[in-house]
């Protein structure tokens, strides 16, 4: 059977439902505290610096949003660094050919990590390529770029270049599909999301209770946390799919 955005999804939830004790020590540990550890500490930065500007000051916030960028660059590699390492170690457990336990799929997604990010970085800056041309172009070059984890793990492909390559071949025909599936994960945490974050925002500024904004906090990463898994299960399910054809 052809794979639809419907059966990658419900593949994807399957997995969930099997393995979401694993999978929640996964997500608590490297997406959730990756994404708290930047809501608590670096976002108030930011927001304080911009309140102070009027709000049709688009040039102004832009520079401080990119200063803000430049003087956090090394917490903010780190913490995608850290989030990454969380959706290797999946992949890791259910693409392995030696079917390792947690322990055994986080060695070997330390290992694997700095190939993995490599590859990583190129498929953001071909990403970043689909959004110069129109927004949804992003989600296409994703959806082409998706299996690149998968097939460095599955088959044991050390070149992050070559992946690529494969990738783009394995997703041949299905782009349509992979971009609705994606969306679908993406665009669903961002507006589960966007609500905390606003909220988080208006706290910081104009009522910055440390309690308050801690769980608010907690709620948004718990979200992003819950994309991010839902992310590495749509590109596990994708995998097995396309792989067996």
């Amino acid at each position: 059977m052809r794979p639809t955005v419907s059966t990658l999804i419900a593949d994807a939830w399957s997995l969930w439902r099997a393995d979401r004790d694993i999978l929640t020590r996964i997500g608590s540990v490297f997406m959730l505290l990756s994404a708290l550890a930047v809501a608590l500490l670096l976002e108030p930065q930011l927001a304080h610096a911009l309140d102070l500007l009027p709000a049709d000051d688009q040039n102004g916030r832009f520079i401080v949003f990119v200063n803000w960028m430049s003087a956090n660059a090394a917490w903010l590699l780190l913490v995608q660094i850290v989030a990454n390492f969380g959706a290797l170690t999946i992949i890791v457990l259910y693409l392995d050919r030696n079917r390792p336990d947690l322990r055994a799929a986080l060695r070997s997604a330390l290992g694997w990590l700095p190939l993995y990010f490599v590859a990583i970085v190129c498929v953001s800056l071909l990403s970043a390529l689909g959004i110069a041309a129109f927004v949804i172009g992003y989600f296409f070059v994703l959806a082409r770029l998706s299996l690149v984890g998968p097939v460095m793990i599955a088959e044991r492909q050390s070149n992050p270049f070559a992946a690529i390559a494969r990738s783009f071949a394995l997703t041949r025909g299905y782009t349509f599909t992979l971009t609705g599936t994606f969306m679908i994960v993406l665009l669903g945490g961002y507006l589960a999301q966007s609500p905390l974050d606003a909220i988080d925002t208006w706290l910081t500024v104009n009522a910055p209770n440390p309690i308050a904004r801690a769980i608010v906090d907690i709620a948004g990463s718990t979200v992003s946390a819950l994309a991010a898994i839902a992310l590495a299960l749509a590109q596990v399910a994708a995998w097995r799919r396309l792989s067996s054809r």
